[in-house]
């Protein structure tokens, strides 16, 4: 298993959890996650813009390695009391919470599948990655807050701004959710959930005060296995 993280410079770690290669959704195919062991930062941008109706073909590998391998994950009775235990109740259908050797770890689940486009990297966040603790020496990490509500619609337009043609068509009309991950020591990483009701549908992290031009998207496996 592979984790990463990003956009250092504005202070957001993207993370991933798995080396899958995901190309992006106009190329129709993507490989397995490897579970090679925890990596170097990714890119602070993607180099692909989303798409409105991505076509994921994923083969069946894929649906097998959604879940970091067994030698990564640690007890949870490790965490502290103030830690998260599991995600909010309206996105635990897709998202869980990992307890893992290089701190906590939010996820798509074993039932979905998540991938920034024409990266090869899965959509996952490691509280010490976040926090500046990478690789083994955020064993100890946590979230101690996640907070996931509907986006207003004045909120919306501000994050927008600076946003392309495409990405705006992404956004138009949908109902959108901003989720916030807090690590331990306080820092906060946010991210806009696109219509989450979709099959597959889009999760776009917030860099400073705007929506970053890239993100990653999150398919159930019944859709992964439709379109492989």
């Amino acid at each position: 298993m592979r984790v990463l993280g990003s956009c250092s410079a504005l202070a957001l770690a993207l993370l991933v959890a798995g080396a899958a290669l995901a190309q992006s959704p106009a190329q129709n195919r993507a490989a397995a996650p490897s579970q090679s062991q925890p990596g170097k930062a990714a890119p602070a941008q993607t180099g692909a813009a989303p798409t409105a109706g991505p076509a994921i073909n994923l083969p069946q590998e894929a649906a097998q390695k959604v879940k970091p391998p067994a030698d990564f994950l640690v007890d949870c009775a490790e965490l502290p009391a103030d830690a998260v235990k599991e995600t909010p109740a309206a996105i635990s259908r897709w998202s869980v919470l990992y307890c893992t050797k290089n701190g906590q770890l939010f996820s798509s689940n074993e039932k979905y599948f998540s991938a920034f486009p024409g990266t090869g990297l899965r959509g996952a966040f490691l509280a010490g990655e976040l926090s500046g603790r990478p690789g083994p020496g955020g064993r100890k990490a946590y979230f101690k807050k996640i907070d996931y509500a509907p986006l207003p619609p004045d909120q919306a337009k501000k994050l927008e701004v600076g946003l392309g043609a495409q990405e705006l068509a992404l956004l138009k009309d949908k109902p959108l959710f901003r989720l916030d991950l807090t690590v331990d020591t306080g820092q906060t990483s946010s991210m806009v959930v696109i219509d989450p009701e979709q099959d597959p549908f889009w999760v776009i992290p917030i860099v400073g005060d705007k929506l970053n031009r890239a993100g990653f998207y999150v398919a159930s496996l019944d859709y992964v296995n439709r379109k492989r």
